[in-house]
């Protein structure tokens, strides 16, 4: 097994192939990896900071609640406009963890009350 000679002038580049062999493979990056829908299909709380990320890479379309208790009316108003056939339920909820308001338990006790 020949082992990757590292050169410092080239940060990187190795003395083998391999590198030239995983260029050709590697799939250019086309974003947002799907197209954007209308409706919102993901609940941010307390996750601001991941919106653009979310809606320009990877192609969801985002509401955002900064507290629990905003959460919970978007969360609300959603299950009423699905139940009216009005607009899908969100595919994804995504909640800060690291935010301390937010009580995932307490959060998941009424979420699971509405439905």
């Amino acid at each position: 097994m020949q082992l990757p000679i590292i050169t410092e002038e080239k940060p990187g580049f190795t003395g083998t192939n391999e590198t030239n062999e995983q260029e050709l493979l590697r799939m250019p990056e086309n974003y947002p990896l799907r197209q954007l829908r209308l409706e919102p299909e993901v609940l941010l709380v307390s996750y601001s900071d991941l919106k653009p990320v979310v809606e320009q890479k990877i192609g969801f379309k985002c509401e955002e609640a900064q507290m629990e208790n905003m959460a919970m009316e978007k969360i609300e108003n959603a299950i009423r406009m699905h139940q009216d056939k009005k607009r899908q339920f969100y595919k994804y909820i995504m909640v800060d963890l690291d935010d301390v308001t937010i009580i995932i338990d307490r959060m998941g006790r009424k979420i699971k009350k509405l439905l």
